[in-house]
């Protein structure tokens, strides 16, 4: 149970710094003021770039943990087979 717990508030913590995140990032963008559409241009490519990369990093982490899981669950699998023909 507390295992449980621990994870959701784990999960919530991680989703309440995200969001602190993007608000400040979406600040930034209201208070910058640019001196050319070239500058604009380069300021949010880079911006662009970074949020690719993130967009990346948080892809690679869902697929490690699904991958982390499903041998989880077979492993839960196969003692609970254990158990049932010791039973």
């Amino acid at each position: 149970m507390s295992y449980f717990y621990g994870f959701q508030f784990q999960n919530i913590e991680r989703e309440m710094r995200r969001q602190l995140q993007l608000e400040e990032e979406g600040a930034d963008d209201l208070i910058q003021t640019y001196t050319s559409l070239q500058q604009e241009v380069e300021s949010k490519t880079k911006r662009l770039k970074k949020l690719v990369t993130k967009f990346k990093a948080a892809k690679q982490e869902i697929a490690d943990l699904s991958g982390e899981y499903a041998q989880e669950r077979e492993e839960l699998e196969v003692t609970l087979e254990q158990l049932i023909r010791f039973l």
